[in-house]
């Protein structure tokens, strides 16, 4: 398996992201994370993949 630069897998990552691939997304995103944990595109997208816990709230 061939390594890409951080910023390749980054921009693989959005590209899927936006496709709506999203496990293969996060997938990505976490890889980055592994080698550079405080990447902060990649941990501010994973973020916005989460659901917010305010969702719903004063419904």
């Amino acid at each position: 398996m061939v390594k890409l630069p951080l910023d390749k897998r980054l921009q693989q990552a959005l590209d899927h992201h936006l496709a709506g691939h999203l496990p293969a997304a996060d997938a990505l995103y976490r890889a980055i994370l592994q080698v550079q944990p405080n990447h902060p595109d990649a941990n501010y997208a994973l973020v916005q993949r989460r659901p917010s816990p305010c969702k719903g709230f004063g419904d």
